[in-house]
């Protein structure tokens, strides 16, 4: 950070509705004036397993004069997928099943229809993280990791380990970031470092919800600019795929953003 530098903050986790996109443009307008009011630079709005590009533009096209970018996205489930280790009658051990652990990743970008392009090849649950990958490789997306400890199940240890294992595949560098552990937070830092990715903040608001306007912003992501550098979306895209100057932060009762690592 140089002294003439000035923080971009976006939440890049968001959401119309609980789990399905709105198909009311009011409610992405509402999200988007919610970001303004919150003096938030940029959200992306990344509802369950699908996009309505539609609505997005119609919000856009209210919002002309406002400066908050918005990129399209998407919460994709996936699951990990991993032999199970059981004890067979004879009491030696045996491979018995797969265990499928649940991730959820954030996907965005500056285009809605390519978003659409890789829900339409990753329509069919389960996701599995190999075939998610394979899909996002060679993409000029934010691929992140979300809430990395949640679901709950299975129990925090074993999940740290898959946690590691996804970082050992992902061999193309396709997950670019980490949303900052809350739980675990040491140990999950540490794989996200040895993967090399980035840790990020997003609120996961939902239109809807108590407090959701409030919470906006709350958790969100730093990004530092100079002031010859451009606030272009894909420019701003790029700077968080390569992940420099970018830190997760939260804000405080001032108003201003301190950092969470």
């Amino acid at each position: 950070m140089t002294p003439e530098s000035k923080p971009f903050i976006l939440d890049i986790h968001t959401h119309t509705k609980e789990f399905r996109p709105s198909n009311r443009t009011e409610d992405y307008c509402a999200l988007m004036q919610a970001g303004v009011s919150q003096h938030l630079h940029a959200i992306a709005i990344t509802d369950h397993n699908a996009i309505n590009p539609k609505a997005i533009k119609e919000a856009e096209d209210g919002f002309l004069t406002t400066p908050l970018i918005v990129f399209p996205g998407v919460e994709l489930g996936t699951v990990y997928t991993r032999p199970y280790l059981a004890i067979s009658l004879r009491n030696k051990p045996t491979i018995s099943f797969q265990q499928m652990v649940p991730f959820h990743m954030g996907i965005f970008g500056s285009a809605a229809q390519e978003i659409q392009d890789v829900i339409k090849h990753l329509k069919r649950a389960p996701r599995r993280m190999k075939t998610v990958l394979a899909e996002l490789e060679g993409r000029e997306l934010m691929i992140t990791i979300n809430h990395p400890m949640l679901p709950d199940k299975p129990k925090p240890e074993d999940r740290l380990g898959v946690l590691e294992s996804i970082g050992e595949v992902d061999r193309h560098g396709v997950i670019c970031a980490m949303e900052y552990p809350y739980s675990y937070k040491d140990q999950a830092l540490m794989i996200a470092r040895n993967a090399g990715w980035t840790i990020v903040g997003g609120s996961d608001a939902h239109v809807g919800k108590d407090r959701w306007a409030q919470d906006l912003g709350s958790i969100a992501t730093k990004v530092y600019l100079t002031e010859t550098q451009s606030r272009e979306p894909k420019e701003i895209l790029q700077k968080l795929r390569r992940g420099r100057s970018v830190y997760p932060v939260e804000r405080v009762s001032d108003g201003t953003y301190a950092e969470l690592e």
